[in-house]
């Protein structure tokens, strides 16, 4: 076999030297052991080679479990696809196959190019990786188990021009000495004292080396790569590990799941597109009858989400579906870890089930970071470092501790970390679901949990819109970054401790009222109600939490608005709470669409508060400004309200908030269309938009909402066509006003039976979102319906309503941008 550069039988070419099987010319994958089994066969053709025989010369000096020659057989009999392996009961195997020897010159030079079949969705990694090993040196191969780093660097060696060996560490022990294994992979006796010595007289001829595996050995492994670079200068070692080996002159290639397909891609092209792409073809594998077209693409997508894109996941995944269905198995990924295995008999004890993919990578951990995995199950769509330390709660001296340990988890690729500065980090959800029971097997759940929901707490706290600081939205971000773990951090706490989800939910508002969560936060604040008067919240608590609903209810226009802006000024009148009652009087006051006498004693009462408390900071006196000028705005009083609106402005521009600024500002513009002056009032709004595109919240969308609002009043159609879909698409992550100011600028524009349509599609989004329809004197719904009763009877309204509300979004906006080109009534 040394002699023999390649032998031939049926339709397969066997390369010893490269270690590659090649079935029509293309390469075959084949696992390391199964490849050194396959040799051995062939080396022994036409006799029978006991499993004693093959255990000794597959798996020299290691102790292995009896099966192991019995379930590589099987792998090659799949590869080879016929009888050209016979077993011979109570004896052992029989390599049957007829064999031609031919001789192959070594392809010349070190550069090549991975052809034929490839690993799915990995071309770059496969390019970057052959670009890598054009010089010699080592590359390692790193990701979470299951990524496929193995498939990829099979990839890579059968195209590998020269000599190739392949040494297969996963069945080693964590203490076994790996020299001996490479020297069975070399073919080598360990006749010497030093085996390195042995190693290096017989790789200085090869060309590649492949260490497979190596995360549970990575400190041996380093040792033997150091040596090996030095002894055999021209060699490249490739290694896949979960872990790089920290030697002097690694390159290290992060291997990462699949990604999903972009949502502007086109269907047909997202069904063979990265991890959907894969997951597709192994669903065709598995039952090539089971139908797939662009209609599953969203389960697709759900599926390989919750996967992470792992191809492992995803292969255990499909073997379901045709059985199970998409949705099938989509809904029993809640017993992941009991319905994700492979039923191939070829693959290793640890790739049979993701569980013990996971288990494997779990148990290469120290204690300390075993037990920081396990708490970092509680974090939901990321974390930062602050997080991690604020959830273990450790002492000074302990907290470095921690973060290195975190770092080592990284390094491990047990715990992902984006390219953000500064970085946040996230578990796969598979190995976060691992971690969850776990942590409940160690009996630590509840106090993560309590940590995990103080920790948010925390976090609001210090970032928070709080009306005595004058916190810049730059501060406010990271805690924008949080909403999933609000989100878990009040499902445990409205259960297991309901004063700390009153605490939670009051103060993860006020940094989500610019997102596009501010509807979800107010449902936050509506969950706490039912035990706002537990006696474990505190009186000062109660008071906040009632002016923060109020509020809130107020920005998002909810039908409870005004209620809720009374209960929580008599809350706080009655505790001589003056600060609260200010904050919950411009709640009442902004929640009032018609003029009466509580309008005039609530912004009466601001007045007197505000003069009162001269110390209080300028950015609550502008919102306190705010406030009476919308009451002005309620009475008719535009140039009154005009003059408010400056004022507001004028003051805000004092303050170190420049989102105060820019709604003080857009507030301004809007007084400024209402008083006459919409020239000014578009110069004002695009010079904040053009300042702000890099901002997506909801100041942002409605000062752009404002700007289309006056371009359709002022009857500038081509500038308000060009704006309408980037404005639309903004504002519908925010709130409603881009189906109610479709519904007043197809009334303007002289379109009555569009606009009715249109207002029954705002009003299905208003009753699904639970906000009021108009809250506002000059909203653009009031300020349409007189159009309609003027052109068309009542009941062609309501019809037209009624067809409204079954519009989608992209409906709605094709019928007013079509609208637009149609003459008027």
């Amino acid at each position: 076999m040394d002699t023999v550069d390649r032998l031939r039988f049926d339709r397969f070419e066997l390369l010893p030297q490269q270690r590659t099987l090649l079935r029509d010319g293309q390469p075959v994958v084949l696992r390391g052991r199964a490849f050194d089994l396959l040799v051995a066969l062939v080396q022994r053709a036409g006799r029978v080679v006991t499993r004693n025989e093959l255990l000794d010369v597959v798996w020299p000096g290691l102790v292995v479990e009896d099966n192991n020659v019995a379930m590589q057989v099987t792998a090659l009999r799949k590869v080879l696809q016929g009888g050209l392996i016979t077993t011979v009961p109570g004896r052992g195997y029989c390599f049957t196959g007829r064999l031609q020897a031919g001789a192959l010159a070594r392809p010349p030079g070190t550069v090549f190019e991975v052809s034929g079949p490839l690993p799915f969705g990995r071309e770059q990694d496969l390019a970057d990786a052959a670009q890598a090993l054009s010089s010699s040196g080592c590359l390692t191969l790193a990701g979470p188990g299951g990524v496929g780093k193995t498939t990829l660097a099979a990839a890579l060696r059968t195209t590998f021009p020269g000599r190739t060996v392949w040494l297969d560490l996963a069945s080693l022990h964590a203490d076994a000495p790996v020299w001996p294994a490479l020297c069975g992979a070399l073919g080598q006796p360990m006749t010497a004292t030093d085996p390195a010595e042995v190693v290096a007289d017989a790789t200085r001829e090869l060309d590649l080396l492949v260490l497979d595996n190596a995360e549970h050995v990575a400190s041996q492994a380093a040792t033997m790569v150091v040596h090996l670079v030095v002894t055999a200068p021209r060699l490249r070692v490739l290694v896949t590990s979960q872990v790089p080996l920290g030697v002097r002159g690694e390159r290290v290639q992060r291997i990462e799941p699949l990604a999903l397909a972009p949502v502007e891609m086109p269907g047909e092209l997202a069904l063979a597109h990265g991890a959907i792409g894969f997951l597709v073809d192994r669903i065709r594998a598995a039952d090539p009858r089971f139908a797939i077209d662009e209609a599953a693409l969203p389960l697709l997508r759900q599926l390989c989400a919750a996967l992470d894109g792992l191809p492992l996941a995803l292969e255990m995944a499909a073997a379901r579906v045709p059985l199970m269905g998409l949705q099938g198995v989509l809904d029993a990924l809640v017993q992941r870890f009991s319905m994700l295995r492979l039923r191939h008999v070829d693959a290793d004890e640890r790739h049979r089930t993701l569980l013990a993919a996971i288990e494997w990578s779990y148990g290469l951990l120290r204690a300390g970071e075993q037990r920081l995995l396990r708490a970092l199950g509680v974090f939901a769509g990321g974390f930062t470092v602050d997080l991690v330390v604020a959830l273990m709660t450790p002492t000074d001296d302990e907290r470095w501790a921690v973060i290195d340990q975190l770092a080592v988890l990284v390094d491990r690729s047990l715990v992902a970390c984006d390219h953000q500065d500064p970085p946040r980090y996230r578990l796969l959800e598979s190995t976060r679901s691992f971690a969850l029971i776990v942590l409940d097997a160690h009996g630590e759940a509840a106090a993560m949990r309590a940590r995990h929901a103080a920790a948010m707490v925390w976090l609001m706290t210090s970032a928070s819109i709080s009306e005595r600081q004058n916190v810049s939205s730059q501060a406010i971000r990271p805690a924008m970054n949080e909403v999933d773990n609000v989100r878990v951090a009040l499902q445990w706490a409205t259960i297991h401790d309901k004063a700390r989800a009153v605490e939670l939910a009051t103060r993860a508002v006020l940094p989500n009222v610019l997102g596009p969560w501010r509807h979800e936060a107010l449902e936050w604040m509506g969950a706490c109600e039912p035990f706002i008067d537990e006696p474990a919240v505190s009186d000062a608590l109660r008071r906040e939490w009632a002016r923060v609903f109020a509020m809130q209810a107020m920005w998002v226009r909810h039908p409870r608005a005004l209620e809720l802006a009374r209960l929580s000024t008599a809350r706080s009148r009655a505790a001589g709470d003056e600060w609260n009652a200010l904050l919950s009087l411009v709640a009442l006051v902004r929640s009032k669409d018609r003029p009466d006498a509580e309008l005039e004693d609530a912004a009466r009462a601001v007045s007197e508060l505000v003069d009162t408390h001269p110390q209080w900071l300028e950015r609550v006196r502008s919102l306190a400004v705010g406030a009476l000028a919308w009451a002005a705005c309620v009475r008719g009083d535009y140039a009154i309200c005009l003059d408010l609106r400056r004022q507001a402005a004028d003051i805000a521009a004092s303050c170190d908030s420049a989102r105060l600024v820019d709604h003080t500002v857009s507030e301004l513009a809007e007084a400024l269309w209402l008083a006459g002056r919409s020239a000014e009032a578009l110069q004002r709004l695009r010079g904040l938009l053009a300042s702000s595109r890099h901002v997506d919240d909801t100041i942002v969308a409605t000062l752009h909402a404002r700007l289309v609002r006056i371009l359709f009043d002022t009857e500038r159609l081509d500038e308000a066509r060009a704006e309408w879909p980037t404005m639309a698409a903004r504002v519908r992550r925010f709130g409603l006003e881009a189906a109610e100011l479709a519904v007043f600028a197809a009334a303007k524009c002289g379109h009555p039976r569009v606009a009715a349509l249109l207002l029954g599609h705002a009003r299905r989004l208003h009753a699904r979102r639970g906000s009021s329809e108009d809250r506002s004197p000059i909203g653009d719904i009031a300020r349409a319906i007189p159009s309609l009763l003027e052109h068309l009877d009542p009941e062609t309204i309501e019809r037209l309503i009624e067809d409204g509300r079954h519009l989608t979004h992209a409906e709605a906006d094709d019928l007013l941008l079509a609208a637009e080109d149609a003459p008027a009534l």
